[in-house]
């Protein structure tokens, strides 16, 4: 740096000033356990141009000095003591560590945060869904099956994808049977 010629210069006595100045920086400045309240600055500090708009020569010059030396009093009324709070996040998202997710549509934070859907489903409204036969899910999320959903389509069909509750048989032939091997829809 110009004008230090070692490093012991940085330590010694013969710069009084120096000294004298880097304690007053010290006490006055920022601690690392403090911060600046952005949203308080915001508030607090004032455009000095367009708050000395109409003042013209010496009038405007006293202007802008004195909203300049407001403005940094600003840095020490919006000091805050301890750790910034955590940025919010977005309406509709939620803080799953660092960052925002939508808990409604993210698959890696489905519902809750941490909370994954398996391979081959999706998040639908905050659950797990897997659109290929999901009759509350069907081909996208949200579309609903009066009766079933095979493939991502909606109906019936006369090959049984689903035994049971849920299986998409017609109402003529409600009973999922094997036959050979293959699951057919069946009266009885």
């Amino acid at each position: 740096m110009p004008g230090f010629t070692s490093e012991a210069s940085l330590y010694s006595g013969s710069s009084p000033h120096f000294a004298s100045g880097f304690s007053d920086q010290t006490e006055q400045g920022v601690y690392p356990a403090d911060y600046i309240d952005q949203a308080c600055l915001g508030r607090c500090k004032k455009n000095c141009t367009i708050a000395c708009t109409g003042t013209t020569g010496s009038e405007k010059s006293l202007c802008i000095h004195e909203c300049a030396h407001e403005n940094a009093g600003c840095n020490a009324s919006c000091r805050r003591s301890g750790s910034p709070p955590s940025p919010t996040c977005p309406p509709g998202t939620s803080r799953c560590g660092a960052t925002c997710n939508n808990l409604t549509s993210d698959p890696l934070n489905c519902g809750a945060c941490g909370a994954s859907c398996s391979p081959g489903t999706v998040c639908c409204g905050g659950t797990c869904a897997n659109l290929s036969n999901d009759p509350l899910n069907c081909g996208s999320c949200g579309v609903k099956c009066s009766q079933c959903c095979y493939g991502g389509s909606c109906g019936v069909t006369t090959v049984c994808p689903i035994s049971g509750p849920g299986s998409c048989c017609p109402s003529a032939f409600p009973v999922c049977r094997n036959f050979f091997g293959n699951e057919f829809c069946s009266l009885f």
